[in-house]
């Protein structure tokens, strides 16, 4: 659906627990880190709706990382303005 975060974003790998997607927002422009940063968190949510429909009763957090590639060293970061950070540019 075209109002979804998620649209034309396509997984790319899964890792145990982690699930990582390809945007398609190659700039580093605001509007496309704002985008970025929606995907993220929209994936992050859905991940622990699914949790919670198996573990109820156990809580579950999915942080959202952005990043210019993978790296196990990646963390959860936000700027002033509530986008993420992208490991590998701004750090």
């Amino acid at each position: 659906m075209e109002s979804s975060p998620l649209y034309r974003c396509f997984p790319k790998l899964f890792i145990h627990d982690e699930f990582i997607l390809t945007c398609p927002f190659p700039e580093d422009t605001p509007e496309n880190r704002k985008r970025v940063t929606a995907a993220a968190d929209r994936l992050s949510a859905l991940m622990v709706l699914g949790f919670r429909k198996h573990c109820p009763d156990i809580p579950c957090i999915a942080e959202p990382c952005v990043s210019a590639g993978w790296s196990k060293a990646m963390e959860s970061r936000r700027l002033g303005d509530g986008t993420l950070s992208i490991y590998g540019i701004d750090d």
